[in-house]
């Protein structure tokens, strides 16, 4: 009889092991990208692209970490190709998988096969500064000052196309769309 009762809280103690066991935490591997891997400077914006690149934008330029080395890309006076400034406002993927980056002095398009940049411009063929954007079914809509401009992914131009004109009304603080 005693034997009984003290194989029983054996065989609980088991059973209860074997039940937990299957419970243990995962193992996650974590790489900090820091100044002395090349990160630029402080973060300002984070983008996964769908490839699996880990796009960061900073004041001091762009940085491309592709899970072991990090490419950077800076404004270069010489290189027309280059970012059009190094202070970057967003980082984003539209549905084709493009990466634009919204810098201070105008969007990029990054070319993955010549690994630099094109850089639409609007109708009067100049640079665009925008701030935001917003993905939408047929293209991407970017937000500048008193605009906002469309890229559309019909047709190869690399115009953007204004779409409205943002007006302040000066007798209130809310915004009027035409």
């Amino acid at each position: 009889m005693k034997t009984k009762y003290a194989v029983l809280p054996s065989l609980f103690f088991i059973i209860q092991l074997v039940g937990v066991l299957p419970l243990r935490a995962e193992h996650y591997y974590f790489k900090q990208i820091s100044l002395k891997e090349g990160l630029p400077s402080n973060v300002r914006c984070i983008l996964r692209d769908e490839q699996g690149f880990v796009w960061i934008g900073t004041k001091s330029g762009l940085g491309k970490f592709d899970g072991h080395e990090l490419k950077r890309y800076k404004h270069q006076a010489n290189d027309p190709n280059s970012l059009l400034h190094n202070l970057i406002y967003q980082i984003a993927e539209d549905k084709q998988h493009n990466i634009w980056v919204l810098t201070e002095k105008g969007i990029a398009r990054y070319q993955q096969q010549s690994n630099d940049f094109t850089f639409p411009t609007d109708e009067d063929g100049k640079n665009i500064t925008a701030y935001s954007f917003c993905l939408v079914p047929d293209g991407i809509l970017f937000g500048g000052k008193d605009r906002i401009y469309k890229y559309s992914y019909e047709g190869s131009s690399s115009n953007l196309v204004v779409i409205s004109f943002l007006f302040r009304w000066f007798s209130s603080s809310s915004f009027l769309i035409l």
